[in-house]
């Protein structure tokens, strides 16, 4: 049942906080691919620019973005990890 929990984290998220930065990566590949979506339907509404370069833009700009969210989202759960927080029973130290 947990990954139907990415959205909505169930009251237990007290007993096991690092499922926060867990269920935001997960939650970074939906909205990856429904932001270059959407990004490229305006785009492609409101310009008129090439499909080709429109595509090739959209990829690239949420591409380095949520490599970004990505890289800060592991960082933050390596740090409290290492910080002690508690992963399951035991502390992780």
């Amino acid at each position: 049942m947990a990954p139907f929990y990415i959205a909505w984290l169930p009251p237990e998220v007290e007993q096991h906080p690092w499922w926060i930065p867990v269920a935001f990566l997960a939650l970074l590949i939906p909205f990856f691919f429904a932001s270059v979506w959407v990004e490229r339907q305006v785009v492609d509404r409101f310009n008129r620019w090439p499909k080709s370069g429109v595509a090739a833009w959209s990829w690239q700009a949420n591409a380095l973005s949520y490599a970004v969210l990505g890289v800060v989202s592991v960082g933050f759960l390596s740090w409290a990890l290492l910080a002690g927080w508690k992963c399951g029973r035991r502390t992780v130290r």
